[in-house]
C-alpha cells in the first residue's frame, strides 16, 4: 500500500472516530445518522483531478418534508464542507490532501482532528433536529450550501 492509500484510509479512520459518538455509521466512505427528525449524510471523495485531494460532503433530509413513496431520501441540504464552516477554505483542503504533512504550523493529522471536533461536529449536531437546522440557516454557517425550495419554506430562510 502506498502512503497515499494510508493516509487516505488514516483520514476515514479520523473522520470515523469523530462522528461514531454522535450516533453516526459507516458504510464505505460514507457515514449515515437518522435521528427522528432528519437523516445526515456524509460522504468521503476523492477529486477526479487531484488523487491527492479530498472532500467532504454533508447531505441533510428532513423526514417531515420526504415522500412518503420514495425509497431514498430528498436531500433538502447538499454541499460540500468548506468555507465558511471552516475559516480557510485553504487550510481545510489541505487537511484532507495526504500530501501536506503540515497544517498550519501542526502535523496534519491533529490539524484535522481539530477543525472536526471544533467545527465539523456541532454542525453535524445542529442537523439533529429541525429547529438547529433553522439556526445553522439563520447564523450563516449554511452560506455556500444548496438548501432546497421546501426548506426554504418551512423555516421562511432565503439565501
Amino acid at each position: 500500500m502506498s502512503k497515499v492509500d494510508l493516509s487516505a484510509k488514516e483520514i476515514e479512520r479520523l473522520i470515523d472516530r469523530e462522528v461514531r459518538p454522535i450516533n453516526f455509521m459507516k458504510k464505505g466512505k460514507k457515514w449515515f445518522r437518522t435521528t427522528p427528525e432528519t437523516i445526515c449524510r456524509l460522504t468521503l471523495t476523492k477529486d477526479r483531478w487531484k488523487p491527492d485531494q479530498h472532500y467532504l460532503d454533508i447531505d441533510v433530509s428532513i423526514i417531515s418534508l420526504n415522500p412518503h413513496t420514495s425509497k431514498e431520501p430528498v436531500w433538502h441540504i447538499i454541499g460540500s464542507v468548506f468555507s465558511p464552516i471552516v475559516e480557510e477554505k485553504v487550510e481545510w483542503e489541505k487537511c484532507l490532501n495526504v500530501r501536506y504533512d503540515e497544517v498550519s504550523g501542526k502535523p496534519r493529522v491533529v490539524r484535522l482532528v481539530e477543525v472536526l471536533q471544533q467545527r465539523i461536529v456541532p454542525l453535524l449536531r445542529s442537523f439533529e433536529t429541525l429547529e438547529g437546522i433553522k439556526k445553522a440557516l439563520f447564523s450563516n454557517h449554511l452560506r455556500g450550501m444548496g438548501v432546497r425550495t421546501e426548506l426554504q419554506n418551512l423555516t421562511g430562510y432565503r439565501a
